[in-house]
């Protein structure tokens, strides 16, 4: 296995049509999620980790493989921030066989991969019971004791037909 230490870069002179192994990491700045502050959502990000394998065949290059990267991410129901790694087991993408460059450049796809990896709605736990809608106290840490108000959403409802002709059996 051959460390790639150069980004998300494969030199071509090492791609033939037997399998060449690369592994290596690349800082996770090329997901272009800008400052990690405290207002975002993802912080902590890892470096992008990944283990490829590369073949020619038939004119094109075959890459395939795993990459992995963790980050902390914002829980959409307590607002606290968790661990979590992202990861795609089966990374597989195909390019067309570069005739004189003498790298090929694998950093969209990569962080492409990676980005529709990420959660859309993160949950630091399936059973996380989120913030009180009233109070805004976080449930999983103390119980707040507000009460759920009443569902009056078809109240306005029950008046209607009463006073309606036919709704009386016993008139005509």
């Amino acid at each position: 296995m051959r460390k790639v230490n150069n980004g998300m870069r494969i030199p071509t002179r090492d791609i033939g049509f037997k399998k060449r192994s690369f592994s290596g990491e690349t800082s996770s700045a090329i997901l272009g999620l800008g400052d990690r502050g405290e207002d975002r959502h993802v912080r902590d990000l890892g470096p992008i980790v990944y283990r490829l394998s590369a073949y020619e065949a038939a004119g094109q290059i075959v890459v395939e493989g795993d990459v992995r990267m963790s980050a902390r991410f914002r829980c959409s129901r307590c607002d606290r921030f968790f661990s979590l790694t992202v990861t795609d087991p089966e990374f597989c993408m195909l390019l067309e066989a570069p005739e004189n460059d003498e790298f090929v450049d694998l950093t969209a796809d990569l962080r492409e991969s990676i980005l529709l990896r990420f959660p859309a709605y993160p949950v630091c736990r399936e059973a996380c019971p989120g913030l009180c809608p009233q109070c805004g106290a976080n449930r999983a840490e103390t119980p707040c004791g507000c009460r759920q108000p009443a569902d009056d959403r078809w109240s306005a409802l029950d008046g209607l037909g009463a006073g309606r002709r036919g709704d009386d059996p016993g008139q005509v």
